[in-house]
């Protein structure tokens, strides 16, 4: 149970700084073809706000589901333990 978590965390820390790090890259190459570095930083600021302004618009139906999917799996898994 403890190393799942564990795993869990550093995969998602390194695919955390891997989009960091493609953000850096992508704001840069986008300053670079506008001619202006923070042009290319806010466009990709913009991107990411759009980006959360889709998920906050579907978060019930994405995340919902998906927990409740979860949360039954879980139970009925720790059913058929006590069961068996």
């Amino acid at each position: 149970m403890v190393a799942a978590f564990i795993a869990v965390a550093i995969v998602s820390i390194l695919y955390l700084l891997l989009v960091v790090f493609i953000s850096i890259a992508l704001a840069f190459a986008l300053g670079k073809w506008t001619g202006q570095l923070y042009c290319g930083f806010l466009i990709v600021a913009g991107l990411y706000f759009l980006a959360g302004l889709v998920v906050w618009a579907v978060k019930e139906q994405l995340l919902q589901s998906h927990i409740m999917n979860a949360i039954l799996k879980q139970l009925s898994n720790k059913g058929s333990d006590e069961e068996g």
